[in-house]
């Protein structure tokens, strides 16, 4: 670690050098398509949106949800036509 160090202060290693050196094995995971990370989302508000007991959301919250559910419903409808 200390020759690491004197790389450093001796400007023979730049940062990302740092980096491969001291996190071995960690690779940068690819760019996500926008398709895969919409998909992803839909599928984890799938998810919460069947947790969701609307009964016990209180009147303010739910009538922003339900605002916010009708413009998503929009933007769905669109992509489906």
């Amino acid at each position: 670690m200390l020759s690491l160090f004197n790389s450093v202060k001796d400007s023979t290693l730049k940062s990302d050098q740092v980096r491969e050196i001291t996190r071995p094995g960690k690779t940068r995971e690819k760019q996500r398509t926008p398709a895969a990370v919409a998909l992803d989302k839909t599928t984890s508000l799938q998810r919460q949106l069947k947790k969701l007991d609307m009964a016990t959301v209180e009147k303010a919250e739910k009538g922003q949800l339900l605002v916010e559910l009708k413009a998503l419903k929009g933007t769905i409808d669109k992509l489906l036509k």
